[in-house]
């Protein structure tokens, strides 16, 4: 415990308050930080918006004509930005879709200013944001790997972070799972996967 709080405040140290970040989708396309982030994060990043309580049928609908057939994981900001997806490796279990997201996401946030403009009042921790898996995964020793980085990744913020569209059936084993794990996941981030409804709002 003492070694995860003295993690947690080394990082809060560098991060910028929700309220205090900047929404990226608002920078010029001549902005040296829009320019970064979209080279950096590819033709996915601010394309489309969407919230936990909005309908997932446009970002579906967005998937069907740009990824056809995506099965991964998306991030998005808490302005709703969609800013980074990516799939899995299923021959590598480190690769996870949700390993490759995260780690994306840290690698562009690690980073020097930007012409004078800090990457965090853009791009801030993605423990704020939202991770949408297409599909609940089943419980395995690789979703074991992945809930200790989603613990790393969230850190200390409870709440509707982790959802997923596809695989209702498999919720009540992961979570199952989820409540067993260290205070960490259960008590302070209270780990857990929530639906998201495809055919209303959530």
């Amino acid at each position: 415990s003492l070694t995860a709080d003295d993690v947690r405040n080394k990082v809060a140290a560098t991060s910028v308050e929700p309220e205090d970040t900047k929404n990226p989708a608002g920078l010029e396309d001549t902005h040296p930080m829009r320019q970064y982030l979209q080279e950096a994060l590819g033709s996915d990043f601010c394309a489309i918006t969407w919230q936990p309580g909005d309908p997932i049928d446009g970002f579906k609908a967005y998937l069907d004509e740009n990824h056809p057939g995506f099965n991964g994981v998306a991030y998005f900001d808490t302005f709703g930005n969609l800013i980074y997806l990516a799939e899995g490796n299923d021959a590598i279990p480190p690769q996870s879709a949700f390993m490759n997201v995260t780690r994306k996401l840290a690698a562009v946030r690690n980073t020097d200013p930007i012409d004078g403009y800090e990457i965090n009042e853009y791009l801030n921790n993605p423990k704020y944001g939202y991770f949408l898996f297409m599909t609940c995964p089943e419980v395995s020793v690789r979703t074991i790997m992945e809930l200790g980085a989603l613990g790393s990744t969230l850190e200390n913020v409870a709440g509707n972070n982790i959802m997923y569209i596809e695989g209702k059936e498999n919720e009540d084993a992961i979570n199952a799972i989820c409540k067993q794990l260290p205070p960490l996941y259960t008590s302070v981030i209270a780990i857990h996967f929530e639906h998201v409804p495809t055919d209303a709002t959530a």
